[in-house]
């Protein structure tokens, strides 16, 4: 077993905290990967960023993160949500249009395929006041990015294919 890995569970280190990720039977290991590293990159900016936390909307983020301290939605909008791996363009249609003020990252592992142009597509130019990103992670980023240790390291130049 990888020193990472323990059951059900994988743990990262990243600017001197530590992050238990939740491993499910049916989620893909880049899935865990790409929430790990979304996470990672955008603490330093989004220090109260959290994973997988249920915030009470429709839709779950990846990762979230809300101002200062944890204050529950509808009162407060997340000022960073994060969505990793596969996910719907309607359900980024709905929360780009819900939350015009928040900084979205969009996550692909390996190939980003056509996710550029539908970002382009779906961004509400005009209405939107925060910035979307999409980043793509090389299919060998465990061996580029990441020690036997866990420790993660990795810039946001590495990975980020476009700002919108």
């Amino acid at each position: 077993m990888h020193p990472l890995h323990l059951e059900g569970k994988w743990r990262i280190q990243a600017h001197g905290r530590s992050l238990i990720l939740p491993k499910r039977a049916n989620e893909k290991a880049s899935h865990v990967w790409l929430k790990g590293f979304l996470w990672y990159l955008y603490l330093p900016d989004y220090p109260e960023a959290q994973v997988e936390r249920e915030i009470g909307h429709r839709y779950k983020p990846d990762v979230v993160a809300f101002a200062e301290s944890w204050h529950d939605y509808p009162a407060h909008s997340p000022v960073f949500w994060a969505e990793a791996g596969q996910v719907a363009q309607q359900k980024l249609e709905t929360l780009f249009r819900q939350f015009p003020a928040t900084h979205f990252a969009v996550a692909k592992w390996g190939n980003p395929g056509p996710w550029a142009e539908i970002l382009r597509k779906i961004q509400r130019p005009g209405k939107r006041r925060a910035p979307i990103d999409l980043l793509h992670f090389p299919e060998d980023s465990l061996e580029r990015f990441v020690s036997t240790s866990g420790e993660i390291s990795l810039t946001l130049e590495q990975v980020l294919t476009q700002r919108l």
